[in-house]
């Protein structure tokens, strides 16, 4: 299993590209590139990459056959530096093909929730003042990841503008994905909105839909080697932030497992993270609504699952499973894992 995978798996769910010519540092930019967390300078971040353009996707794919990625991402733009050379490599893991749905009702949480959030809000403003939600159904059915934990600065080979990458990438993750507006009230699933897409009676328009990839094809599942054609579309990657000059840790020293995964972001002043969401916190309720957990507290962790918050049941899993300030117990991670993926 690879790094994470544990929690990666349970993370998506139970249940095309084509490498281009390396190009300059000036040219593959994501201009629309947005993450599922607000991201601060000299912290990790998980852009979704849903609005990739084809030439930096195309970047992206090349440099990862030549060892590590690195890039420079400051939460509005993801730019692959193709001439920043760093030793490393990727490999392909499969997981069980699941399919999940990102929602907001409002440009505030969109924008709260993703980092770049305020350039798809503008595609979908007009709608969601009707009182239109944003749905994006995405599905993933693996991913590549490397094992390099720490990338220093002086581990960095290249130009002066090498200077200018600010993280690695870390994992790839591929899949298919369609962004929605629709004031309907049922669309509740990943189905209805990559099923009726932008022909389906809704207050949507077509110009209100944007897709890459097919699940058809994401539903055949694929094999450790690479994701399914049809489904390889890369939806997110996670991104670390280059240490200083000394910091690094060669990849011949990488550890072959790595620790708990880092917990997710802070949510803004006056939001909570419900799941990949930043909501706005509900003061009124009699008891609070469950949060992540601590990652790494076993206790926390079960406590927040129980009380439905499906990453901390994730977390839950993954601790029992590492034995991380417990003892191991495959019977009580299997336990979590189940019902992170029936929280969803």
């Amino acid at each position: 299993m690879r790094p994470g995978i544990g929690v990666l798996l349970v993370l998506v769910g139970c249940g095309s590209g084509t490498a281009a010519k390396a190009v300059r540092d000036d040219v593959p930019k994501a201009e629309r590139a947005i993450t599922a967390a607000p991201c601060l300078a000299g912290q990790e971040a998980q852009p979704w990459t849903f609005d990739m353009d084809n030439t930096t996707r195309g970047a992206l794919f090349s440099a990862m056959r030549d060892g590590l990625v690195v890039v420079s991402f400051d939460c509005k733009e993801l730019k692959v530096m193709t001439r920043c050379d760093a030793r490393g490599d990727y490999r392909y893991g499969a997981y069980p093909v699941a399919f999940d749905v990102l929602d907001f009702k409002d440009t505030d949480e969109l924008k709260a929730s993703i980092s770049g959030g305020a350039l798809i809000a503008a595609k979908f403003e007009a709608e969601m003042k009707r009182g239109a939600k944003l749905f994006i159904a995405h599905g993933e059915v693996g991913m590549s990841t490397t094992t390099v934990p720490e990338l220093g600065r002086d581990q960095i080979k290249g130009p002066k503008a090498c200077d200018q990458a600010t993280h690695y990438v870390t994992e790839v993750h591929f899949g298919a994905y369609q962004m929605k507006a629709s004031s309907e009230a049922d669309v509740k699933a990943a189905g209805d909105i990559f099923g009726k897409g932008g022909s389906g009676a809704s207050a949507s328009s077509a110009d209100s839909t944007h897709r890459s990839g097919n699940p058809k094809a994401c539903e055949k599942g694929g094999d450790n080697d690479a994701a399914p054609e049809g489904c390889n579309t890369v939806v997110r990657v996670t991104l670390a932030p280059i240490a200083a000059a000394g910091e690094g840790i060669p990849a011949e020293a990488t550890p072959a497992r790595a620790e708990l995964p880092r917990p997710p972001p802070a949510c803004p002043p006056g939001m909570e993270r419900i799941g990949m969401v930043c909501r706005r916190a509900n003061t009124t309720a009699a008891a609070p609504r469950p949060r992540s957990c601590r990652p790494g507290d076993a206790e926390d962790c079960a406590k927040q699952c129980d009380a439905g918050e499906a990453l901390s049941c994730a977390f839950a899993g993954t601790i029992y499973e590492r034995g991380t300030g417990v003892k191991p117990n495959p019977q009580t991670a299997f336990k979590y894992y189940q019902q992170a993926c029936k929280a969803g």
